[in-house]
């Protein structure tokens, strides 16, 4: 994509990066969200048996 005589302007279509400090589209977009994003894991006792704490 290329914007000529605009304003910074942020398109969610822009992958994420950028060139150097621009960073035009770093922030915004589907690929940011993959990257900023933490796996988590959590369990849950759905019974009557306890989760050992620690994996103990």
């Amino acid at each position: 994509m290329v914007f000529v005589n605009t304003q910074n302007v942020r398109d969610l279509r822009q992958p994420f990066g950028g060139v150097k400090a621009s960073g035009t589209g770093r922030e915004g977009g589907e690929y940011s969200f993959e990257v900023f994003a933490e796996m988590k894991n959590v369990c849950i006792s759905m019974g009557d048996h306890p989760i050992p704490k620690w994996g103990l």
